[in-house]
């Protein structure tokens, strides 16, 4: 922007006119234009690769403008060697001549803050003066430095939402912000000293910011400056620390145990309980954060599982029954920026329907094959043999029925089937035991139920 003024041209052609012994000598004119621009030679802050420099940028602002430069250039043109001073008031600032293309500038000794009007005089060598003004306002105070809201919003994965400095985060684009702010001021970015972005702050004193170039897989000291429209610079912020952690745990979580496991083994994952409580272990330790997760719907739901002990984590889903049928449980690790590790697979079956009413199970004997009397005997006898072997028939299993052998609620074990016929070798059988089979459910305390058998 330039302020011109052109004095001494006008007046100088009246008065040769009104003077008639000046008729026919030649026609002289002194013309002087004095213009103004402030040059940001010193307040102009930028900063290159973090580090504060100062860059000479000529501008030319209008009058009545601001700046943060308490010693700034003015320049303009004048008549070519017209000696040009500049005053404020009757304080005179100093003095150049202007060059021969009628250009001059003059660096102000440092001015004090507030509100200036400069006057610059020309005086060619016929003592022809013209005069201009400019007004400026300088203003050296920076802003105060930025509040910071103390956590960034995480957008992406398993943990969303707002995360304290420090924490880990999948989201390599977070969103920062902040309050109290003066509005028309820019807050600019720095990630570890770098500028990375800036944003402005709205009527409200509010303001935001998301990293347009997403942030690397490392530590980010994210810190904040308020800059006025003069270009002050406020100190920075204390940094918010964002660790962007985008690498899967390598831990692995493993469906272990079901409870309660009601089939023919603890450990075939078929039961009769639609009310469970589900074990998963990790084959090492988990990071700092990290949590072991189960799903009971092959991945759709995830539920957060509480260590026992050791590598044993353990999830009650004993206030929700599951309907029967042969489930797809999960396992994994999420670490604690949300990324999941490998998941892990287990079928579950769940029957809790009692079998068909036309079944018939029954114990016909026991074979001793201990010294001195061996051979097969009926209920009621003795035997010195501590391992029978128990022998019964059964009718009316159904495909995946079993037979189980109880005393009294105690489950000895899972007879092996022979068409009708089944078996099962007893351990270390006490004295006086009294065997009942069961044509099994997976229920305790209902008797004659089928169950079905582990795929």
């Amino acid at each position: 922007m330039e302020l011109q003024a052109q004095h001494a041209a006008g007046r100088g052609r009246a008065q040769h006119h009104a003077d008639p012994h000046r008729r026919g000598r030649q026609h002289q004119r002194c013309q002087h234009a004095a213009e103004f621009q402030r040059r940001h030679l010193r307040g102009h802050r930028e900063h290159h690769q973090g580090r504060r420099q100062l860059r000479c940028r000529p501008g030319r602002p209008a009058s009545g403008t601001a700046t943060d430069d308490a010693t700034p250039t003015l320049a303009g043109t004048a008549t070519a060697g017209a000696v040009v001073t500049v005053s404020e008031g009757t304080t005179v600032l100093g003095s150049t001549t202007a060059g021969a293309d009628g250009s001059w500038s003059l660096e102000l000794p440092k001015q004090g803050e507030g509100v200036h009007t400069y006057t610059a005089t020309a005086v060619n060598a016929a003592g022809t003066k013209g005069d201009a003004a400019f007004g400026l306002t300088i203003d050296p105070t920076p802003p105060a430095v930025p509040v910071v809201n103390g956590t960034f919003e995480d957008n992406v994965g398993f943990v969303q939402g707002p995360q304290p400095s420090g924490t880990a985060t999948d989201d390599t684009t977070p969103g920062l912000g902040g309050s109290g702010g003066t509005f028309g001021d820019v807050i600019k970015v720095y990630d570890n000293g770098s500028l990375i972005g800036s944003t402005a702050v709205d009527k409200n004193g509010n303001w935001s910011f998301t990293p347009v170039t997403p942030l690397t897989e490392a530590e980010h000291k994210l810190s904040f400056t308020a800059v006025d429209p003069v270009g002050n610079e406020s100190k920075p912020s204390a940094p918010i620390v964002v660790n962007v952690d985008l690498t899967a745990p390598k831990a692995k979580a493993t469906i272990s145990a079901i409870n309660e496991d009601t089939g023919s083994s603890s450990t075939d994952f078929v039961t009769s309980d639609q009310t469970l409580i589900i074990s998963a272990t990790v084959d090492v330790a988990l990071e700092a954060g990290a949590k072991v997760q189960v799903s009971l719907d092959d991945g759709k739901n995830w539920h957060n599982a509480t260590l026992v002990s050791g590598n044993t984590y353990s999830y009650d889903n004993r206030a929700s029954a599951l309907p029967d049928g042969t489930h797809s449980f999960l396992a994994r690790v999420v670490d604690a920026a949300g990324n999941p590790g490998a998941t892990t697979r287990q079928a579950v079956v769940i029957d809790s329907g009692k079998p068909t009413s036309d079944n018939a199970v029954a114990i016909t004997n026991y074979a001793d094959d201990v010294d001195p009397v061996k051979g097969d005997f009926t209920s009621g006898t003795s035997t010195n043999d501590t391992t029978p072997l128990l022998k019964g028939t059964v009718a009316g299993l159904v495909n995946g029925d079993v037979v189980q052998v109880f005393e009294g609620t105690t489950l000895l074990g899972t007879a092996q089937l022979s068409g009708s016929a089944w078996s099962l070798q007893l351990a270390n059988t006490p004295a006086a035991r009294t065997p009942t089979p069961q044509r099994s459910s997976m229920r305790p305390g209902t008797w004659a139920r089928h169950r079905p058998t582990s795929s």
